[in-house]
C-alpha cells in the first residue's frame, strides 16, 4: 500500500494519532526520494526519528556508480 499524507493540512494531530509510530517503525519500510530535508524537518518540528527508510536518491547514486565505475558529480531530483 502507498499513502500520501498532507502534514501541512493535518498538522501535529497526525503524528499524535499514529503517523509518528509508523515513521519510526523498524518493521515498516518507508520509500522517500532525498529524505535529508524531510528527516531534518520531521525531527525538529515533530520529534520524529525516521527509521527503515529506503532513499531512492541514494539508490540512484549507487546504480550510476556501478554502471560507470565513478561516483556521479551531482544527484538527480525526482523529475529527471
Amino acid at each position: 500500500s502507498a499513502y500520501l499524507i498532507d502534514v501541512l493540512e493535518l498538522g501535529s494531530f497526525v503524528f499524535e494519532n499514529g503517523l509518528k509510530e509508523v515513521l519510526e517503525s523498524s518493521e515498516q519500510l518507508k520509500i522517500i526520494h532525498d529524505c535529508r530535508k524531510d528527516s531534518d524537518a520531521l525531527f525538529h518540528l515533530y520529534n520524529v526519528r525516521l527509521n527503515n527508510v529506503f532513499d531512492s536518491q541514494v539508490a540512484d547514486l549507487i546504480i550510476r556508480r556501478n554502471m560507470t565505475g565513478m561516483m556521479p558529480g551531482f544527484v538527480k531530483g525526482f523529475l529527471f
